[in-house]
């Protein structure tokens, strides 16, 4: 299987033979599929259908205050990725005790970091020729609003001529929140062409209703359920952040309620001295419907 198109890119005579001969190598199978901002980690997998040994293997990493950052010859010796399977990079060396399929940074040589959002390009290589387009095997860079940056694409080009990125001056338009990028596939599969910023999906924080307890989207009759269990108790059902459970509360999540209809529909506005009645009126509403 191979994702990525190859069309050579005229530079040096030998460089262009080079790649003609390992542009199919099935090493560039093996691609950047997540990169998880959140919990610092970078995921590797194998879209080929053999194991590909990680034997003279080495990352170099860039961001806006350091170029070239290598991992250290031989770290990645040890390290054989099956195929359809995927391995894991900790920057925050937290790497679960044991793993065989996850491994920290720390022991790996030198990487920019922390990983973050901003000006940030990744690359893997084989044979440690970290100029020459054919021994790159995958390559991806992001920064915020997708401003091009000129320490970051220390080896941009070099991701161009090997026709594994698009252009050098493209990056993945991220922000200051955003969670993770994740490599758009299609029947498991990478999408045909030459990566760039459209070939990744940039997830953003879902931004979450006060009053979607449950952190599920909406805000409905279970919702409604944690504000009548908390209410004059504790401050589970605290919608305006004042610390306890009152009708204000229960009046702020009504102006949210994205449930069936009827709930809005049905439901007066109530004092908040009053609350107890109308709670007890509405759920049990709630309940016959249900039956």
């Amino acid at each position: 299987m191979n994702s990525v198109s190859r069309v050579s890119i005229p530079v040096a005579a030998i460089t262009c033979f080079a790649v003609a001969q390992q542009a199919d190598a099935a090493f560039r199978d093996v691609q950047f599929k997540t990169i998880d901002f959140e919990n610092a980690i970078v995921e590797l997998h194998n879209f080929g259908d053999t194991s590909e040994p990680f034997t003279n293997w080495r990352f170099c990493t860039h961001d806006d205050q350091v170029e070239r950052r290598y991992s250290t010859s031989g770290a990645l010796n040890s390290i054989t990725l099956d195929a359809g399977e995927s391995i894991f990079f900790h920057f925050n060396n937290d790497a679960p005790v044991g793993a065989t399929d996850a491994f920290n940074i720390a022991g790996l040589g030198n990487f920019a970091t922390p990983l973050e959002q901003d000006a940030y390009a990744i690359g893997i290589y084989v044979n440690s020729a970290f100029s020459n387009p054919a021994a790159l095997v995958d390559h991806l860079q992001w920064s915020i609003d997708g401003v091009d940056n000129a320490s970051a694409d220390a080896r941009s080009i070099t991701a161009e001529q090997a026709d594994l990125w698009t252009d050098d001056t493209e990056w993945i338009a991220t922000t200051a929140d955003t969670l993770r990028l994740e490599l758009l596939l299609e029947d498991g599969e990478p999408i045909a062409g030459i990566h760039g910023p459209s070939s990744y999906e940039v997830v953003e924080p879902q931004l979450f209703s006060a009053a979607d307890f449950d952190r599920d989207g909406d805000v409905d009759g279970d919702d409604l359920g944690t504000l009548r269990g908390a209410y004059g108790t504790t401050s589970a059902g605290d919608v305006d952040l004042d610390t306890d459970t009152d009708g204000t509360d229960f009046l702020l999540l009504q102006q949210s309620y994205t449930g069936p209809a009827g709930f809005a529909a049905t439901t007066a506005v109530p004092e908040p001295s009053t609350f107890g009645l109308v709670m007890i009126g509405i759920l049990c509403l709630r309940s016959g419907r249900t039956r």
